[in-house]
Parts: structure tokens; C-alpha cells; sequence
């Protein structure tokens, strides 16, 4: 008889059974921690989103941009698109504010009823897009509008005709090139409106233009049959000179003989820096604030001190453009931009000197605070700005930078 060769007696076979229901268990639990595992941590990191989203609507809510803008560049998943478009209005309420503020802090003299009305339209594109922003937009635009009205009325009945009448002799005497007869009239025009636009420039600079070129060459003027009277061509380009676009215009086309080729090209000069200034303006509008920049001195080309003074505002649109990529986050472009302004313009270089500082800063801040070459850069421009008084009110900046600022001597 064949014995087995192995007996397990039933203590054995309990201990075996319990071993294996242990090995099961153990293998079990080791296949499904991992799946527990995941889901666990999916779920957290939902959960963190969604936190950190409602923290950013919040912050919007309550018009901390700079707390908003920094929470939703973090958002992932399911609220990544709504925070994408949380970011644009951002920018998009920064930029509309920053376009009008830029028109509003004009000196007095600069100012007129067309630049109001871009003011206007941009301020109500902030209200547009975030009806209690911050920066209160809405004391600003009724600002812009109560100034409008206060321009517009100043053309009151019982000095428009005298104005106009001012201007047209104005326009006269520097035709006969008599500017003793023009220093009188554009000063007179300037008494009573300084930003009255005759000719397409201010009263108060055609009044010191005048006593300039009536000290240089003071001339009686002309009477007719007391000497040879001015050419047509001599006429419409005295109105070129003058800024007077459309009465050049007309004259230029009205010109012939020899001098018929010359008009034309002058015509052509027109068309073109008219069609320049439109594109300007209307990239400007669009915020593409390089290619404003770009069209303006394509106008400036043609003439640098025309209608409208293309000039300036190629500079304007350089100082636009660095604020935005400021915000953007692009501090080195921004510093590029903000340099071009202040290398060809004063009017506001100290605003320009504060943002370089700004950009230097943000860039030594975000290196870690190491490279002490961009916080001497940084201070040199801060320290610019605080010698023409200027005070960084009510401005989207770090508080970390604004500290640095308010705490440096010059």
C-alpha cells in the first residue's frame, strides 16, 4: 500500500488557509490602493481649484485685480476657460482706463472737446466691462464730460463770430506773409481761448510762432495795389504752412501754369498724411498702440508739427505701449518702450521714469533679489520721478514696489 508522503494534519491545514487568506487580502488591497490612491488625489486637486477659482472671483468681486489676476493665471481644469476670459476683462479694464487717464492728465492748453471724446468712449468701455471696477471710472467720465461741456461752452455766442473772425484774418496775414498783422490776431485769439484751434494748431502756439517770426521779420502788410500780390501757389502753401489743410487743398487744386506739378505733389502730401493720422488714430482706438506709433510717424514724415501734431502723439502711443505690456508682464519690452518715449518727450517723463523703475524692480523682484545691477537701474529711474514730484496715486502696482518708492531719498 503506497503511504502519502507528506501528511498536513488539521492544525497545518488551518495555518495554511490563514496564510492564504492573508496573501489574498494583502494582494487585493495592494491592487486597489493605487486606484484609491488616484481618485484621493484627483479629488484634492479639484477640490484646490476649485477653491483657488471662487478665491479669484472673489478678488474680483471685491476689485483686487492684482490678487484676481495672480489666482486665475493659477486656475486649471474645469474653470480654465471662465478664468481665461476673467484675465482679458482684466486687461481690457486696465487698458481702457489707462487710454483715457492718459488724454485726461493733458495740460489745460492740450485739451479739446476731440480728445474728450476719446476719454469718454474709453471710460465707458471700463464701466462696459466691469460696471463697479476700480479707479473710479465713473467719477472720471462724468469728469470728461462736465470738461467737454465747459470747453464747448466757452464757444458762447458772444465770442464765436469774434474768434472766427480772429482766425480768418489770422489765416490771412500769414498767407501775405504779414506777421506783425498775424502776431495780433493769434494773440488776441489767445486771450480768449488759448486751446481755440485755428488752422489746425492752438491759439496759444500760434501766438508765440507769431512774435517769433514778427521779431525776425516784421513787415507791414501788404495793401492791394501797394505790391505784387501773392501767386495761387504762394497762397495754398502758405495755408499748408499754417496747418491749414483744407484751404490748401482747395488752392492747390485751383493752381496752374508751372507750378502746376509742384501743387500736385504737395496734394499728394496732404492725401497722405491725412490718411496716416486716420489709421493712427484708429489703431490707437484699437489699443495696437506700436502700430499707432508706427502710423504717426509716417504723418510726422510728411510734417512733423501738422494738424493734430503727429509728432507728440508717436510719442504718446510709445508711453501707451509701455504701460500695457507693464501689465502684461513683458518688463523688458515695457522699458524699451517707455526709454523711446522719454528720449523725444517731457510732458510726461515722470510718469515714464516711474514705470522704467517699476519694470527694473518687478524684474529684480521676480530674480529673487540677486541682481543688484536692476535695483540700481531701478532706483536711478524711481529717483527721476521723485525729482519731478510725482505721486504713484491710485496705480495697480506691487505694494512691494510702491514701499521701495515711497521710501527712497533724492
Amino acid at each position: 500500500m503506497i503511504q502519502p508522503m507528506v501528511r498536513i494534519s488539521r492544525s497545518g491545514r488551518r495555518v495554511i488557509s490563514a496564510r492564504l487568506l492573508l496573501y489574498l487580502f494583502i494582494t487585493g488591497f495592494a491592487l486597489t490602493t493605487p486606484r484609491l490612491g488616484l481618485a484621493a488625489f484627483q479629488s484634492s486637486s479639484q477640490s484646490e481649484q476649485e477653491d483657488r477659482y471662487n478665491q479669484a472671483v472673489q478678488a474680483y468681486t471685491q476689485n483686487r485685480f492684482t490678487d484676481a489676476r495672480t489666482l486665475f493665471e493659477g486656475v486649471r481644469g474645469s474653470h480654465s476657460e471662465e478664468a481665461k476670459k476673467y484675465l482679458d476683462n482684466i486687461q481690457a479694464y486696465k487698458s481702457a482706463l489707462t487710454d483715457a487717464d492718459s488724454f485726461m492728465n493733458k495740460s489745460p492748453d492740450e485739451l479739446d472737446p476731440a480728445n474728450l471724446d476719446f476719454a469718454i468712449k474709453r471710460y465707458q468701455d471700463a464701466i462696459a466691462i466691469k460696471n463697479d471696477g476700480p479707479w473710479n471710472p465713473k467719477e472720471k467720465l462724468q469728469k470728461a464730460i462736465d470738461l467737454k461741456a465747459k470747453l464747448l461752452q466757452q464757444g458762447r455766442p458772444g465770442t464765436v463770430s469774434r474768434d472766427r473772425a480772429l482766425c480768418d484774418n489770422l489765416v490771412k496775414a500769414i498767407a501775405a506773409k504779414s506777421y506783425e498783422q498775424a502776431k495780433l490776431a493769434a494773440c488776441a485769439l489767445a486771450h480768449d481761448d488759448p486751446g481755440y484751434s485755428c488752422g489746425g494748431d492752438e491759439a496759444v502756439h500760434l501766438c508765440q510762432q507769431m512774435q517769433e517770426l514778427a521779431n525776425l521779420r516784421p513787415r507791414s502788410p501788404v495793401s492791394p495795389g501797394a505790391g505784387s500780390k501773392a501767386s495761387p501757389f504762394e497762397a495754398a502753401k502758405a495755408a499748408y504752412d499754417a496747418n491749414d489743410f483744407e484751404k490748401a487743398r482747395v488752392s492747390f487744386q485751383r493752381v496752374t501754369g508751372d507750378d502746376k506739378a509742384s501743387a500736385q505733389e504737395y496734394l499728394e502730401r496732404i492725401n497722405h498724411y491725412q490718411n496716416s493720422m486716420k489709421e493712427a488714430a484708429k489703431l490707437a482706438h484699437d489699443s495696437k498702440f506700436e502700430e499707432a506709433r508706427a502710423a504717426y510717424q509716417e504723418a510726422a514724415k510728411v510734417k512733423p508739427d501738422g494738424p493734430g501734431n503727429p509728432q507728440e502723439q508717436a510719442g504718446i502711443m510709445a508711453l501707451q505701449q509701455g504701460l500695457t505690456e507693464f501689465y502684461a508682464g513683458n518688463y523688458s519690452q515695457a522699458r524699451e518702450s517707455l526709454a523711446a518715449y522719454v528720449q523725444d518727450n517731457t510732458t510726461k517723463a515722470n510718469l515714464a521714469h516711474f514705470y522704467m523703475g517699476a519694470c527694473e524692480m518687478s524684474r529684480f523682484f521676480l530674480a529673487g533679489g540677486q541682481d543688484g545691477s536692476l535695483r540700481e537701474e531701478a532706483l536711478n529711474d524711481f529717483r527721476k520721478a521723485k525729482e519731478a514730484g510725482f505721486q504713484p496715486k491710485n496705480l495697480d502696482v506691487s505694494p512691494k514696489i510702491l514701499k521701495v518708492y515711497e521710501e527712497l531719498a533724492y
